[in-house]
């Protein structure tokens, strides 16, 4: 696996990535093109064989790291793929002088939720029907060093 920064060339195949997953809104590629060019974005793929196999994207804002999504190709799952990502967007983050970051998860996300958990990350807050009016968020933050 190689990681590197997106591209907006990668839009398609993120946007196809991110329809695979029960996310509420989905980000369209004129999204994902954007997201990859602004610079306040922090927006990495992971690529294995060849293949994009997930990405994480976020914004550096002051001095947070705001996190939008870290979302793997299903295909690719449970081979430390999103921990790499989440890893990448972290650094990226600290590099650019940001002091903490923030995410939200579903509540009911098990596998992303023990993700950032492990990644140091700890629920903040309860944010009701935060995903299309039917699923609570969790509000989760970490210090960056």
């Amino acid at each position: 696996m190689t990681l590197r920064p997106a591209s907006p060339t990668d839009a398609p195949r993120l946007a196809a990535i991110d329809a695979c997953w029960d996310t509420t809104p989905r980000w369209t590629e004129e999204q994902f093109r954007k997201e990859a060019s602004d610079t306040k974005a922090v927006a990495f793929v992971a690529e294995a064989g060849g293949t994009v196999a997930g990405f994480a994207a976020g914004w550096v804002v002051g001095e947070e790291l705001q996190i939008f999504d870290v979302a793997v190709d299903p295909a690719f799952t449970r081979r430390g793929i999103g921990r790499a990502l989440l890893s990448a967007a972290l650094a990226e983050g600290a590099r650019r002088g940001a002091t903490s970051a923030h995410l939200e998860v579903a509540e009911g996300n098990a596998p992303a939720a023990a993700l950032y958990t492990g990644a140091g990350f700890k629920v903040v807050a309860r944010r009701p029907k935060f995903y299309g009016g039917r699923t609570d968020a969790l509000a989760m933050s970490r210090p960056l060093p």
